[in-house]
């Protein structure tokens, strides 16, 4: 049976690492390394990172709810455009007119909807009329 020394171990002797403490050092060091490399990396190329906040607390664009909307509304919009200008007189598509002045309404092109509310009544008059025989 090997005698362990009575004599305590200095700190040297202390520090020395085991493979296995040292092993495990390494990884610390690795992962530490790891997670401030991009730091590093900026650092290194004279570009300033003063906070780790800062970079945190950038914002990305976020397209609020109304702006998509707005873009569905123009969409639609131009669709009921698309369709008016081949039928613009059709008894079926006549309602499109009222469709596209609700649209234009709430993104607030107030004499875009005014127009195609006339529209709307104008020929509702002069299909009925006709139906009617009156034209």
């Amino acid at each position: 049976m090997p005698q362990q020394s009575l004599i305590p171990k200095t700190p040297t002797d202390q520090a020395i690492p085991t493979p296995l403490a040292q092993n495990g050092l390494n990884v610390k060091l690795f992962r530490k390394i790891f997670l401030f490399s991009p730091l590093l990396f900026w650092e290194l190329f004279g570009l300033e990172v003063n906070s780790v906040k800062a970079v945190e607390n950038l914002q990305c664009p976020v397209i609020s709810r109304e702006e998509v909307d707005t873009n569905a509304l123009q969409r639609e919009i131009a669709n009921y455009s698309d369709t008016l200008r081949v039928y613009p007189s059709d008894p079926s598509t006549i309602k499109l007119y009222f469709q596209r002045g609700m649209a234009r309404e709430k993104i607030n092109d107030r004499n875009g909807a005014i127009d195609d509310f006339s529209q709307y009544i104008w020929y509702s008059n002069y299909n009925g009329a006709k139906r009617l025989g009156m034209k």
